[in-house]
């Protein structure tokens, strides 16, 4: 897994979005919780530095 970086909250229940990396070494960010109504995940470069801004 890939070393969690938070970048931000979900749009949908508030808890924190992560940065994930799957087994086929994609790198997703999704909510951490599993109740979220959406369990949205959205797909990040595979390649590339990543630096939390904190705009939307």
């Amino acid at each position: 897994m890939y070393s969690q970086m938070s970048i931000g909250e979900c749009p949908e229940c508030g808890d924190e979005l992560y940065v994930f990396r799957t087994k086929s070494r994609k790198k997703v960010v999704k909510c951490v919780n599993d109740d979220c109504p959406k369990q949205l995940a959205y797909g990040v470069p595979k390649s590339g530095k990543m630096e939390v801004t904190g705009l939307k």
